[in-house]
């Protein structure tokens, strides 16, 4: 398992926390979310999943994503 932690940028409140988390979920990815320090922390199997699909899955959900 791969753990990775990124800078979320125009995460306001804990609904906008949830709401990435469940989609990274339904991607195969487990994830943490604090909207406070912007920061996303994951998990998953690099065998099956891509860096640029977690990035792609936030993007979509409406959020910037960068390296932490």
């Amino acid at each position: 398992m791969t753990k990775r932690t990124y800078k979320v940028n125009d995460m306001h409140c804990g609904s906008c926390a949830m709401l990435i988390e469940v989609e990274l979920e339904d991607a195969g990815v487990k994830a943490k979310c604090n909207f406070v320090k912007s920061v996303l922390e994951v998990e998953y199997d690099e065998t099956k999943l891509s860096e640029d699909k977690i990035r792609d899955t936030v993007i979509k959900a409406g959020y910037t994503i960068s390296s932490s």
